[in-house]
């Protein structure tokens, strides 16, 4: 079974026969008249942006950005 993906607007779609593969995206044709060629795959693309769950691994954390607050409090009279 192979999947034809669109770069542009990553519509993935699945195919029985491979004779039926259009050679343009039908959801940037219809939505914007653009015509987006689409590729083959024998995976959906978006197994591929995702390696580090394929395999099993965890994601690195993310880093919480350290924030200083200024100190609003008025100052005393002199």
């Amino acid at each position: 079974m192979s999947y034809v993906n669109c770069p542009r607007c990553r519509l993935t779609v699945r195919l029985r026969d491979d004779a039926l593969t259009p050679e343009y995206c039908p959801r940037c044709a219809a939505r914007h008249g653009v015509q987006a060629k689409v590729f083959l795959t024998p995976a959906p693309a978006r197994l591929f942006a995702r390696p580090e769950q394929e395999v099993g691994l965890e994601p690195e954390p993310l880093m919480e950005p350290e924030l200083s607050v200024p100190d609003l409090r008025p100052a005393t009279p002199a």
